[in-house]
């Protein structure tokens, strides 16, 4: 199995690394922690070299009207599918930042090992997703 990291992948890795780093327990400094992981997702697609944002989600919002992909929808279908994503990525990145806090291994290593595995599994998770899309459309 080879998986190619995309710079994406990397920001979007170093977002939960730069979380996992900050100091304290409080409620504030969850709330960095959260923004941090907001920041690396949303600064990926910065990155981006086609600047279209590829979003993994497991629902998608669909116009039950449209009978042609091309026709126009409504917002909900038109923004859902982003907000779903980002909701969903913040929220997974942020419950594992908080779950490797309880492993008892230096905060660093933590910080580094989990930004390197969201890294590789972001684009994995891309290489897959984008597979099927791909094999879907022929």
């Amino acid at each position: 199995m080879e998986v190619k990291v995309t710079t994406p992948s990397i920001v979007r890795g170093a977002g939960v690394t730069a979380a996992m780093l900050v100091p304290g327990h409080n409620r504030f400094s969850r709330l960095v922690r959260t923004g941090a992981v907001a920041a690396g997702y949303l600064g990926s697609f910065a990155v981006e070299p086609d600047k279209k944002p590829s979003h993994y989600t497991l629902m998608t919002f669909k116009d039950p009207k449209a009978a042609e992909p091309d026709a126009p929808t409504d917002e909900i279908t038109k923004y859902g599918n982003l907000a779903v994503g980002t909701a969903s990525w913040i929220g997974i990145g942020a419950v594992l930042g908080h779950l490797a806090q309880l492993i008892p291994l230096p905060k660093v290593l933590k910080a580094t090992a989990l930004g390197g595995a969201v890294a590789v599994g972001d684009s994995y998770l891309g290489d897959k997703v984008r597979a099927g899309k791909a094999a879907a459309n022929q």
